[in-house]
């Protein structure tokens, strides 16, 4: 019984062994059809196809010897495709067709088939498609990178301060056992000077007006008139060109009862004109003897400029919660001498509109090192420099001397005045302070008493 099933076993296993090389013959019969010239076969060969032929195997070892016979054919019939496909195609160019007019393009035959899509099998032409579309995407992503990297709103603390560390350059050299950092000579010529708030009436709750002098003879001002000459050879060479407009000191009761209302414009010419003075000059003869005297024009110098007079603004304002000293305009001021010397008075020379004068100022360098950048109109604004108040605004229009005879007097109720304008800055900003302080103390109050609040339960009538 046992010698009856090994033989049935054996029988139906070579039995379905043979099938089944059969139908891989089958297979391999319709796949080696004579190769065409636009297909190219690929170098992996599949060891299942077994060669038609009339003999039937009847051991494994006869079969492994087919396949490996038909893997062989296979390979000889891929490789004699591309050699036929290879001599078709245009040969490399040489450099010297190149430089004959021949069409561009050196390319091998190798790198022909390969960027050539019409020799490619679907399967390749869908990989190419995918690896260009992996690469558009890659590239892509760099680029959306480098975009966040350069943002400098999307950036931490860190990277932002390495991104600036990085675009700036810091020079560090020493000389002369300092460091000393290189710094390129500043140009003033087309500043422009920042732009000041004008502020609004309604929000105006306090205003004074006031008058200052600047002497460039005191010490204190020694700064301010180390660039005097600058600045008043600059002013007069602006309103010689007519850069900026000068208006007339002088007093008219209908027009300009104040003299300094900026109403009456004033020429180079006629500004000059107070500038100019005379002097007595003797004559001699040969023999040294004094035969007369006549007048001599003197010319302009900056020494005849004793200093500068202000008009200013000081007001409160309320949308700020601070008070401003603001400057409306500037006058050099001019000593009006005898012959003997004797000084008469000081009178402005003209009158100029700050607004229009700090285009001016701004091109004035006043720094030595050429580090910092200051102008002339820093120097103003920030009121560097020292002054005396000569009149305070008053129904009658009065001046200080007018009704201060004596100059301890004088400089008495100046210094009075300057008390009172620093008193009330104080003041309003204590007052703003203080304000608040109450509002948060009233609000404070507000929500202690509506949680101590209590709810009064009245007993009911019956009880």
């Amino acid at each position: 019984m046992k010698k009856k099933l090994v033989l049935i076993l054996f029988l139906l296993l070579t039995n379905t062994f043979y099938l089944l090389a059969h139908c891989l013959t089958t297979k391999s019969n319709t796949l080696y059809a004579a190769p065409s010239k636009n297909v190219v076969y690929d170098a992996k060969i599949d060891t299942t196809i077994t060669p038609k032929t009339s003999e039937k195997p009847e051991d494994k070892k006869s079969v492994a010897k087919a396949l490996k016979l038909a893997a062989k054919k296979h390979k000889a019939d891929s490789i004699a495709a591309v050699k036929a496909s290879s001599k078709s195609r245009p040969k490399a160019r040489t450099g010297a067709d190149l430089a004959s007019g021949n069409q561009a393009g050196a390319d091998t035959s190798k790198t022909a088939l390969k960027n050539d899509t019409t020799v490619l099998s679907p399967k390749a032409k869908l990989k190419r498609e995918k690896e260009a579309q992996k690469e558009a995407a890659k590239l892509e992503k760099l680029k959306k990178k480098e975009a966040k990297k350069n943002d400098i709103f999307k950036m931490s603390e860190k990277d932002l301060a390495r991104f600036i560390s990085n675009k700036i350059h810091i020079d560090t050299t020493i000389k002369d056992s300092m460091a000393v950092s290189k710094h390129r000579a500043i140009s003033y010529a087309k500043a422009k000077p920042f732009p000041l708030v004008d502020p609004a009436h309604l929000s105006i709750k306090f205003f004074h007006r006031y008058w200052r002098d600047i002497d460039l003879q005191d010490p204190k001002n020694k700064s301010f008139a180390s660039h005097h000459t600058e600045l008043i050879n600059a002013l007069l060479a602006a309103i010689k060109k007519r850069e900026i407009k000068a208006y007339s000191p002088a007093v008219v009761t209908t027009v300009n009862p104040t003299g300094d209302a900026f109403t009456i414009p004033l020429s180079y010419d006629e500004m000059m004109v107070g500038l100019s003075d005379t002097a007595l000059v003797d004559e001699f003869d040969k023999d040294g003897n004094k035969i007369g005297s006549k007048q001599v024009a003197n010319p302009f110098t900056p020494e005849k400029i004793c200093g500068y007079r202000i008009k200013e603004d000081v007001y409160y304002d309320k949308t700020r919660s601070r008070t401003i000293t603001r400057i409306i305009g500037v006058a050099p001021l001019v000593k009006l001498t005898l012959s003997s010397g004797e000084v008469l008075s000081v009178q402005p020379l003209c009158w100029l509109k700050f607004k229009d004068l700090r285009n001016l100022l701004v091109t004035i360098d006043i720094d030595p090192t050429k580090k910092i950048g200051d102008t002339m109109d820093d120097v103003f604004l920030q009121r560097r420099f020292y002054s005396t108040i000569v009149k305070e605004s008053n129904p009658e229009g009065l001046r200080i001397k007018d009704y201060k005879t004596e100059v301890a007097d004088q400089q008495n109720e100046a210094n009075r005045i300057e008390k009172k304008i620093n008193k009330f800055k104080k003041g309003s900003w204590d007052y703003t302070m203080l304000q608040q302080s109450l509002v948060s103390e009233t609000d404070s109050k507000s929500t202690k008493t509506k949680t101590t609040k209590k709810v009064e339960v009245k007993p009911a009538p019956g009880n």
